[in-house]
This record gives C-alpha cells, sequence and structure tokens, in this order.
C-alpha cells in the first residue's frame, strides 16, 4: 500500500464536503505519535544523526560510533540524490490525483550530516569519514544536483580541519582523502598545509 505522510497542522486541501464524504476520506488516514521509520523515513535520518552527534559528545566520545553512522548516512544519501523529491499518487485508472513532496537532498543532507561536522570538527577520524561520504554520495550524482552541495560541504571540512588539526600526520591522512576527491573530477578542494604553515589562530 502507499501511503502519503502529512505533518502535524499542515493543511492538504480546503474544500466544502458533505459528512458522508468527509469521514470517507478520514477513514484513509492514520494518526499516529512518535516517529515511526515505517510511515516517514525521515526519522531514521533524525535517529542516526542523534546517536552520532551523542557518540561525538564528551561523555562518550566515541568517534568509532559515529562514523558507523556516517558511513550509513552516506548510503541512504547517495540512494536520495537519484530520487525526485515530487511524487505523483495515481488512482486505479492512471489518473494523477495527488502530488506529495517529500525532502529534498538538501534537506536530507543538511539535517543529518552537517550537524555530525559542527561536533566533530576536531577529530581526524570523523572529518576523513565525513569527506568519504562526500565522495560517496558523488558517485550517484549522475546529473551534478548536488554537486555545489557537496562542495560546498567539503570545503567546509577542510576548513575546520585547517583550524582544529594541529599534527602533520593527520592533515597528512586528510590530503590523501582531498586528493581522492580531486581526483573524480567532481570537487576541487585545496590541500591542507603543514600545521606550521596553517593560519595562526
Amino acid at each position: 500500500a502507499r501511503h502519503l505522510v502529512v505533518r502535524r497542522q499542515r493543511r492538504l486541501c480546503h474544500v466544502a464536503l458533505d459528512d458522508d464524504t468527509a469521514n470517507e476520506i478520514r477513514d484513509h488516514f492514520v494518526t499516529y505519535h512518535g516517529e515511526d521509520i515505517a510511515e516517514n523515513p525521515m526519522y531514521g535520518f533524525r535517529q542516526l544523526r542523534e546517536i552520532a552527534v551523542k557518540a561525538l559528545s564528551p561523555g562518550i566520545n566515541d568517534p568509532g560510533v559515529a562514523i558507523l553512522c556516517i558511513e550509513h548516512l552516506s548510503e541512504l544519501l547517495a540512494l536520495s540524490v537519484q530520487r525526485t523529491s515530487c511524487h505523483c499518487i495515481s488512482d486505479a485508472d492512471g489518473n494523477p490525483r495527488i502530488l506529495k513532496n517529500d525532502f529534498d537532498f538538501e534537506s536530507l543532507f543538511e539535517l543529518s550530516v552537517v550537524p555530525i561536522k559542527t561536533y566533530g570538527k576536531r577529530d581526524q577520524t570523523v572529518l576523513r569519514a565525513l569527506l568519504s561520504a562526500a565522495y560517496q554520495i558523488s558517485l550517484y550524482d549522475d546529473k551534478n544536483t548536488a554537486r555545489a552541495i557537496l562542495q560546498k560541504f567539503a570545503l567546509s571540512v577542510v576548513e575546520d580541519a585547517d583550524e582544529n588539526i594541529n599534527s602533520n600526520l593527520e592533515r597528512g591522512l586528510l590530503n590523501r582523502r582531498i586528493s581522492k576527491l580531486n581526483d573524480t573530477q567532481y570537487f576541487d578542494i585545496r590541500l591542507l598545509v603543514s600545521a606550521a604553515q596553517a593560519p595562526s589562530k
């Protein structure tokens, strides 16, 4: 069965209906509380983000869990980058009846990945995982629809690394990942200089 997810207090349409028709329409809606991933995949993205952010908190400090979440998110986002954000639901005769707007790639990306970067910007393993996520997603972006988003994000990761990563060894590991992105011709990202040459904070 196909379902249409409607957020609370969002009006679908405004039309005068008789009571019988209104009741028949209501019978086709399912209301629930909480976050049911089966009904709304957006909740899955949000939960992975929250697990990653919590893992990066000082009290837990488990970047390995955060990296696993980043890997799962990159797989999901790689699939979403190929999907259209608008879908048409037709009746049994093939006539379009409902146009529904799903969350677009940019919204999903900003909701799920960007907050992880904020909390993990001082850990080079997390930054490398985020660059790998951008690389993974780019492989599925056949029409370059997400190129500007991913390029901007990758540049912001490098800026965080420049400001927070002081070890030349770690900066070298990040540069290897950056070079891999640049080799695709999809990205154009500057390499990190040595810590001694980095801009003073």
